[in-house]
């Protein structure tokens, strides 16, 4: 048997140890690039409870855009909540200066908090 073989469409299949023959799928070079944290979570979800959708993805090439597109959204509503909490709360330059230690355990308390807003929403969604 052949380790490789093309077929008329010009698509490579590669002989596995399993003595099948599966396609050689890449991303078009435009579409590597880093998907992020949160794309990575978004991806991780999609494949354990959403497979038919993962798949379609894949299959479709737009898998790597989503998840980083995802990312991208993810980190904005982060700082979008997080800036909302600060001024809600009233935390302020004088309190950083004040009591810098607090304003630290503040303000990670208020990211840590919009990062779960964030993550319910726009990954396990």
């Amino acid at each position: 048997m052949r380790k490789r073989i093309k077929d008329k469409n010009g698509f490579t299949y590669t002989l596995a140890d399993d003595g099948m023959y599966y396609p050689k799928i890449t991303l078009p070079e435009e579409m590597n690039f880093d998907i992020g944290r949160f794309g990575r979570m978004r991806g991780q979800y999609l494949k354990e409870n959403k497979n038919n959708y993962f798949n379609t993805l894949l299959i479709s090439g737009k898998l790597n855009q989503y998840l980083y597109d995802v990312n991208i959204e993810c980190e904005n509503m982060i700082e979008t909540v997080s800036e909302r909490m600060i001024i809600r709360l009233g935390i302020t330059e004088q309190m950083k200066e004040a009591d810098h230690m607090k304003w630290v355990g503040v303000t990670n308390n208020i990211r840590l908090q919009a990062e779960k807003f964030a993550i319910k929403e726009l990954i396990f969604s």
